[in-house]
């Protein structure tokens, strides 16, 4: 009727329950294996939250503008009159010196103060996008694609820099890969088109 099912009897019962290992008899090896497993996934843990701290603490942007702000407490008129200062000192300097920041005037003034370059790589602005985004990442990309040029922060590069001279060079990658399409649905692709936007931008401020 069974065929060749075994039926345990109380007997055979008790013997698969002597045979079958416990926690107290379980393998030390199985135990060490499990034992690194969790360290390994608490130093991942740990590892994780240390970049996290590195990049979304350490580097927020309200600290860099407090770290310009304790370094040059100046008014923006007596920092333009420093920043005139250093370029004339620096064309006569042999090794140049240089560093890549936000498109915003103030904030071009106090960097190339605070690091005394003389030369600034800078990105253009472009106006807040509305609505609400996941992250900081997502916004920023929205912004340059949907989002319309800040010429008033152009115009400020133009009035400010007129009587220094400092040098700037555009940053207008926009994250343009080669494997890019350069045509979508017959139409070109939206970073080839604020690339051109950037360049006819800086060409106005003065910016290589």
């Amino acid at each position: 009727m069974f065929g060749n099912q075994r039926i345990h009897t109380p007997a055979n019962q008790a013997n698969i329950t002597d045979s079958t290992p416990t926690n107290e008899q379980s393998s030390p090896t199985l135990h060490l294996m499990t034992n690194n497993k969790a360290k390994q996934n608490d130093k991942q843990s740990k590892n994780a939250e240390e970049k996290v701290k590195w990049t979304d603490i350490e580097y927020q942007k309200f600290k860099n503008i407090k770290i310009l702000k304790e370094l040059i407490p100046y008014s923006l008129k007596e920092q333009e009159i420093l920043l005139k200062k250093q370029v004339e000192r620096n064309q006569q300097r042999n090794k140049l010196i240089g560093i890549t920041c936000n498109g915003n005037w103030v904030d071009i003034v106090r960097t190339a103060l605070a690091t005394d370059s003389n030369l600034l790589q800078i990105f253009l602005e472009y106006k807040e996008p509305k609505g609400t985004y996941k992250n900081e990442q997502i916004k920023k990309y929205m912004m340059v694609q949907n989002s319309k040029p800040n010429y008033q922060e152009d115009d400020n590069i133009i009035q400010g820099n007129r009587k220094i001279g400092l040098k700037m060079i555009l940053h207008t990658s926009m994250g343009l890969y080669l494997n890019d399409p350069l045509w979508n649905n017959g139409k070109r692709h939206w970073k080839i088109n604020r690339i051109l936007e950037e360049i006819y931008r800086a060409d106005k401020i003065g910016i290589k």
